[in-house]
């Protein structure tokens, strides 16, 4: 435990010395999917489309603002848009939906509800075309045509979100017990209805850290979980796509349990 706890302290220090830079995401999502060096350079198309969906908001957000006047974002910033996890819609993510209920009251629109329903059918159909594109990217890079496509972006999302924590504007964030339930199901969704007695020890070890710091603050739980899925995910990676990923020259790192 001393030497997961100093990991974790020095993500913190690292993140909070320099934020959660793109290379940074980059760097979180390679070392916790486990994706061996050599095959950095077949994934940067995949990252690159990942970080353009999560944190390029600045486009939409006008569009926005075009449409519905109205509508500004507070001291959170773009943390309120597209943060949203992968499996959440807009307007069912509650940081968000407080905004705009407090920013159309506000406002001198005569039908507010009427209005209300145009933001949301819009911003929603915003939040389909980001997250097909990261659909997308996922089959192209990683060759995967299934139902765990939706998965993995789901995974990609989740470390995303939990890497942000690293920062100090957390405020318009999913709370974490969200993500790392999120996450649990994932997981479980790789290994299947009946996974190999190896990959159910790693579940019980995995399970045991996320849920061992529970009074710890955010900050440290996200960098916990992330460690913890940096010893667990590489597992099921290669348990399920060992084979395709070979074909294509995208490797994990050796796994020691295998």
């Amino acid at each position: 435990m001393k030497k997961i706890f100093a990991v974790v302290i020095l993500f913190l220090t690292c993140a909070a010395a320099f934020g959660m830079s793109k290379d940074g995401h980059k760097r979180v999502w390679n070392e916790t999917f486990g994706f061996d060096i050599s095959s950095s350079g077949k994934l940067e198309k995949l990252w690159n489309k990942a970080q353009e969906v999560i944190d390029y908001y600045e486009r939409d957000y006008q569009i926005l603002k075009k449409n519905f006047n109205w509508f500004k974002l507070n001291d959170s910033g773009h943390r309120l848009l597209f943060h949203w996890r992968f499996n959440t819609v807009p307007d069912k993510y509650e940081p968000l939906v407080s905004l705009v209920k407090d920013r159309l009251r506000s406002s001198n629109v005569p039908n507010k509800s009427e209005e209300l329903k145009k933001f949301w059918a819009t911003l929603n159909e915003i939040d389909k075309k980001r997250k097909s594109a990261l659909r997308l990217s996922v089959i192209q890079t990683l060759g995967i045509f299934d139902d765990n496509v939706e998965v993995i972006a789901s995974i990609i999302y989740d470390l995303h979100i939990l890497a942000d924590y690293s920062t100090e504007n957390v405020s318009g964030l999913p709370k974490i017990d969200d993500v790392k339930n999120g996450l649990i199901r994932s997981f479980r969704n790789l290994a299947g209805y009946q996974p190999p007695e190896r990959i159910k020890s790693l579940e019980l070890e995995f399970l045991t850290d996320v849920n061992s710091n529970s009074g710890a603050n955010d900050k440290i739980r996200a960098a916990n979980i992330i460690e913890a899925s940096k010893r667990y995910l590489p597992a099921l990676m290669n348990e399920r796509f060992k084979s395709r990923f070979d074909k294509k020259g995208i490797y994990i790192r050796s796994v020691s349990h295998y």
